[in-house]
């Protein structure tokens, strides 16, 4: 029940098998091949530096044994970083970090049983990480990535900070029931900026590592955010650079305060919130067929606002400056707000349809040319 391994050496051929709840009350750094709790408890000392481990197995998958495929089995890592070599598989069980830093060098999956809890922790991903029905536990946690990430969705999830390092993430949901699938990154008070890596724009997204090959995600994806069928939120102050950028197909997205240096914001039969904020010279904003995009403070626009056919731009009472911008729209559009034009700029009506502005708001001209 106690592994005093204080005086023993391991290395990444040596395996763990427990035959009881067990802790280990060694200090220092444990390199270890594999991990079987067998359906039983590990508990770490707290003052454990570090445990990397190939594989760490938390159910008993002997169907000899008694607790065969139980949930009995845990990982309690109390803190102590841990990093994984290969694919996490938390079918059953529960894996709780309890605080530090858990690296997944290839990703990882719950299953219907299984359960992981980062409260207060970090989730650093160089692989995917696929969610098929487990419970994911995230208050007060980190995201971080160390490689392009594709990221399954199955339940609501918070991350308190986002630390993209430059590379992609790849939202996707495959489960048709009616449970909320969202993710919300960052707090009020938080300052996330997406600005691609120069191996991130050729690295792909990873959707499964097998023994001789790697298995990458089909199509082309963009560097920033891809939300396909759930909702995205991203609080605080948001920063877009080098192209980046970040797409909704078919859910929601709710943005803080923007900065749109240089890159695409993209609403595909999606609806798109915006706190209100800028679209610098190389920034664009397309609202795409059947979207809608409402606006929950000012936007200035120095660079491009399209509305594509059937969408919907509700001002809310907001202001849209457009600061030698372009704005352009393919319906009939009704504006309850004030558009305000305060460097020359271009507004495009297709053919047939009608700009309205309602009198409480209008159109501020100044001394500037619209086109």
């Amino acid at each position: 029940t106690e592994l005093n391994l204080t005086d023993v050496v391991t290395d990444n051929d040596s395996s763990l098998s427990l035959l009881a709840n067990s802790s280990i009350t060694k200090t220092g750094d444990i390199l270890l091949n594999e991990i079987n709790t067998n359906g039983y408890t590990l508990t770490l000392n707290p003052a454990i530096t570090s445990l990397t481990a190939e594989k760490i197995y938390i159910p008993n998958y002997d169907n000899s044994s008694s607790n065969y495929m139980a949930s009995t089995g845990e990982f309690l890592a109390q803190g102590v970083d841990v990093t994984l070599k290969k694919y996490l598989w938390v079918e059953k069980g529960k894996f709780k970090m309890g605080a530090g830093t858990l690296t997944l060098e290839q990703g990882g999956e719950l299953g219907e049983g299984g359960q992981l809890d980062l409260t207060g922790s970090t989730l650093e991903l160089t692989g995917p990480f696929l969610n098929y029905g487990g419970t994911l536990t995230t208050s007060a946690s980190t995201l971080k990535l160390k490689a392009n990430v594709l990221f399954l969705l199955r339940n609501v999830v918070t991350f308190d900070t986002y630390v993209p390092n430059g590379w992609g993430l790849l939202l996707k949901n495959n489960n048709q029931s009616s449970t909320a699938k969202s993710l919300t990154l960052g707090t009020n008070n938080s300052n996330i900026t997406l600005e691609p890596n120069t191996n991130s724009l050729t690295s792909g997204f990873v959707s499964w590592y097998h023994d001789n090959n790697t298995e990458y995600v089909s199509g082309n994806h963009d560097i920033g955010i891809e939300s396909n069928n759930g909702s995205l939120t991203i609080n605080g102050n948001l920063t877009l650079k080098d192209n980046a950028t970040i797409t909704s197909n078919y859910g929601e997205a709710e943005l803080g305060n923007l900065t749109l240096e240089n890159g695409n914001i993209v609403a595909n039969k999606a609806t798109l919130s915006l706190a209100g904020g800028t679209v610098g010279t190389n920034g664009q904003i397309n609202v795409g067929n059947e979207s809608e995009l409402e606006l929950q403070g000012g936007l200035s626009v120095a660079g491009i606002l399209n509305l594509d056919n059937e969408s919907i731009f509700n001002l809310a009472g907001n202001t849209l400056d457009l600061s030698g911008g372009k704005f352009s729209t393919d319906d009939d559009l009704s504006l309850a707000g004030s558009l305000s034009i305060t460097g020359d700029s271009e507004l495009t009506v297709s053919q047939g349809h009608t700009l309205t502005l309602s009198q409480t708001g209008g159109l501020a001209l100044g001394a500037n040319t619209l086109t």
